[in-house]
């Protein structure tokens, strides 16, 4: 494999990231691969005039809002990814030097103390006294060395990482896949409700007013509905990358979930199951019955993902701030969960500027 040398494609670059980059892309298969993130990193530190070990989020923002104007959108996210796992790659080696050179400082303070034990034990009065003496001269000495190698470690953990914030370009709304007539999943739906089906409605209807993942939709439970104290409707959905998210039930779908649910369901009880087989309903499952369904009515089949499409495209055509809809995307009834207190998203929430409604059935 023929290396790649980063400090001849830009003269900012240090010895020490050459290094720990060449030590990143060596998990890459292909040798394309490392070029092009060896060029993205010298086009990187050459325009922010820095060494990638002094990156500040400052100099990363000003970089990508110069490239804003003149790459894609599918560029600019490929890039800040790029950019952010190979600092993710250098928080990961820090932290793990930290940890041994930790674990190493410990057993040495072990040993040490150790052989001052076996030396107490061993000496004489006046060797304790000697002894005692070292400790507690050794002990200021210790923290000075500690001190000091805090003020020399080049970063905290999860410095790198924290250079490369956010992007508004990573909320864009991007070009999407073809979205379904709305004329024809109101076919779909009419199809499911006139054969009895109110599960495969009220999935369709959650995925269309809601937005939800199709994973989202199979894996909702009757604990993760509730109700806050000024009565508004949400749901809980849980995030396997980031912390979960509380969502808005609109009115209309939520009478539509209350019909699925047993008065007396426990808080792990699926929202949405088959009937027949009284199982949850399986991502495959829901595909599945759309694809019948579509072909039985003869109309172009859809997926759960355009379908999602077409609800987010209906919150942004009601007005829904960008932000918002990616933000979103975060009676008395026995088994609904009541907060205390207000919840914060279900007040101006993006579901409110959708223009779908599902009708009473």
């Amino acid at each position: 494999m023929n290396e790649i040398c980063l400090r001849e494609m830009c003269s900012y670059i240090s010895e020490e990231t050459e290094n720990l980059f060449l030590e990143y892309t060596a998990r890459f298969i292909r040798q394309t691969t490392r070029r092009q993130y060896a060029g993205l990193l010298a086009l990187f530190c050459r325009e922010t005039k820095c060494d990638f070990m002094e990156i500040t989020p400052e100099k990363t923002d000003r970089f990508f809002r110069n490239h804003t104007k003149s790459s894609t959108i599918k560029t600019l996210q490929w890039q800040i990814a790029a950019l952010r796992g190979f600092a993710r790659f250098i928080d990961e080696k820090q932290a793990a030097a930290q940890e041994e050179e930790q674990d190493q400082n410990q057993k040495q303070d072990q040993e040490k103390s150790e052989a001052q034990e076996e030396q107490e034990v061993e000496g004489a009065a006046g060797a304790d006294r000697v002894s005692a003496k070292a400790q507690f001269q050794d002990v200021p000495a210790q923290e000075a060395k500690d001190a000091q190698g805090s003020e020399t470690t080049a970063n905290p953990e999860g410095h790198f990482e924290s250079a490369f914030p956010k992007m508004q370009f990573e909320w864009s709304l991007q070009p999407i896949a073809p979205i379904p007539k709305l004329e024809h999943v109101d076919q779909v739906l009419t199809y499911f409700y006139e054969r009895d089906d109110l599960t495969m409605f009220v999935a369709i209807s959650t995925i269309l007013r809601c937005g939800l993942t199709t994973r989202e939709l199979c894996g909702l439970n009757v604990g993760h509905i509730f109700m806050d104290a000024d009565g508004k409707k949400g749901m809980i959905i849980p995030d396997t990358h980031r912390r979960e998210r509380k969502i808005k039930i609109p009115d209309d779908l939520f009478d539509l979930i209350v019909r699925l649910i047993p008065a007396q369901a426990e808080k792990d009880f699926p929202v949405f199951r088959l009937r027949r087989f009284e199982k949850r309903l399986s991502a495959r499952m829901l595909e599945h019955y759309i694809k019948d369904a579509c072909e039985a009515l003869e109309i172009p089949p859809f997926t759960m993902t355009q379908l999602r499409n077409l609800a987010v495209a209906s919150m942004v055509q009601g007005g829904a701030p960008a932000q918002a809809v990616s933000d979103y995307l975060g009676t008395d009834i026995l088994w609904i969960t009541r907060y205390d207190v207000a919840v914060p998203e279900l007040k101006d929430s993006a579901v409110d500027y959708h223009h779908i409604y599902i009708k009473k059935i």
